[in-house]
């Protein structure tokens, strides 16, 4: 069993994106810790749509914003907290709140998987997001997925959420295909930057899924 199916089994909401990378896990693990927002093309423009939390986006409060540190660290600093991890094969995110709300909303406290697990208050989500290395044949290639989960806590929240959902979910994706192919192309030292055509078909192909 994953780590993300032990912590979110059951969820609400879900969005999943892989891709192959020709490296070994231990180089493909520290690579996803150390992609900063300058390794992501697009991202300052993702992160600064108007439907974001601002504690995403808001470089005065340490938000999703600042190009030169990894992106694992200022989602740490933004509110997430490491839920779980499995060296070399996987590690997940957490979060719980309304993150669906532009300002306020509540923002409780989440000190450890335990008290994330029995998190529970009214008109509230919980959010995993997860990276899984799975190595692959013998041609030295693995496997690298994410995958975001969402948990409502009753049906208000659950409305509330889906709304915010359709207007979050095709740039969500987008950036988390951005990330796994920054891993990518940095874990592989390939040293060329891959074009955004395929940005423009995921975007394309997330947006007809969702509208």
């Amino acid at each position: 069993m994953t780590l993300l199916n032990e912590l979110m089994g059951t969820y609400h909401f879900n969005e999943v994106c892989s891709i192959t990378v020709r490296a070994s896990p231990s180089k493909i693990h520290q690579t996803i810790k150390r992609v900063t927002a300058s390794d992501i093309p697009l991202l300052r423009g993702l992160l600064s749509m108007p439907f974001l939390p601002r504690r995403l986006v808001d470089n005065k409060t340490g938000g999703l914003f600042t190009s030169s540190r990894p992106l694992f660290d200022q989602a740490l600093n933004s509110g997430f907290i490491l839920l779980a991890e499995s060296p070399n094969q996987e590690f997940v995110l957490g979060w719980a709140g309304q993150f669906w709300k532009l300002r306020g909303g509540s923002r409780p406290k989440i000190r450890d998987k335990d008290e994330f697990a029995a998190f529970n208050m009214a008109d509230c989500a919980k959010a995993t997001i997860n990276f899984r290395i799975e190595r692959g044949d013998d041609d030295g290639s693995s496997k690298l997925s994410t995958e975001t989960r969402i948990w409502t806590t009753d049906q208000e929240a659950r409305r509330n959420f889906a709304g915010y959902w359709r207007l979050i979910h095709p740039s969500s994706a987008l950036l988390r295909c951005m990330w796994l192919y920054a891993v990518r192309r940095i874990a592989e030292d390939d040293g060329c930057f891959e074009r955004p055509a395929f940005l423009v078909l995921t975007w394309v192909f997330f947006s007809k899924n969702i509208w």
